[in-house]
């Protein structure tokens, strides 16, 4: 879980591939999940470096596409 959006109420998630990890694609998944709907949306493809940080404009996108659900 995305643990500071979680405690803003907000349903984001991220995973880590580790198959492609082994292949040299170091890369999360950050997605979110409507419970109402019992849906998943994937919201970005990050590379691992990404520190998840508020101000940072890929954070920015994915909180702008999370309430755009």
């Amino acid at each position: 879980m995305w643990q500071e959006q979680q405690q803003k109420r907000r349903n984001l998630w991220r995973v880590k591939i580790w198959d492609l990890e082994n292949k040299g694609l170091r890369y999360r998944i950050v997605y979110a999940f409507i419970p109402q709907k019992h849906t998943y949306h994937v919201l970005a493809v990050a590379p691992r470096e990404f520190n998840y940080d508020e101000s940072h404009p890929l954070t920015q996108r994915i909180l702008h596409a999370y309430e755009e659900l």
